[in-house]
């Protein structure tokens, strides 16, 4: 094989490795399988996630750096599905309200997704939905729950 023949080569093996990648990443924007680009959402397309539920942890914590709240839902699934953020009742101040309950969520992970907030965005209104499971010792955090996702863990505390 001559020599301009293999650099012929691989600059088109290069070309289309780009372009491969490119394509790629532009599926990946328009699609927007966790919400996180925030690209538009088009009804029979991307507007339904059908894998959202198994990343749900990763997704809550990259929509509050998005949205920075200045309401928040904590707790599990009984806050999850049953607080609305839309709901008129919700102060002006404490406006945009994001609903951060998680299925199955324990007290140490509202804790860090209370700090996660706090860090990104001050909080002005708070509502924590309580349940007994929240406080059980041997319940572990949930599947997907990482700290490298969440913002500073002090967050909390006044600065000195």
């Amino acid at each position: 094989m001559a020599e301009g023949s293999a650099s012929h080569y691989l600059k088109r093996f290069t070309v289309f490795l780009l372009g491969l990648l490119l394509t790629a990443g532009a599926c990946n924007l328009l699609v927007d399988p966790f919400w996180l680009f925030d690209s538009p959402r088009l009804r029979g397309f991307n507007a339904d996630k059908s894998q959202y539920p198994l990343h749900t942890r990763m997704e809550k914590a990259a929509r509050v750096r998005q949205l920075k709240p200045a309401g928040l839902v904590l707790g599990t699934s009984r806050a999850e599905f049953g607080l609305d953020p839309r709901h008129p009742g919700w102060p002006a101040e404490a406006q945009p309200v994001y609903n951060l309950a998680l299925s199955s969520g324990t007290i140490e992970e509202a804790l860090r997704y209370l700090q996660h907030a706090q860090a990104i965005h001050p909080l002005k209104r708070v509502v924590l939905g309580a349940d007994l499971i929240m406080f059980n010792a041997r319940h572990p955090v949930g599947e997907g729950f990482r700290e490298d996702r969440l913002a500073e863990r002090d967050s909390l505390l006044p600065a000195p």
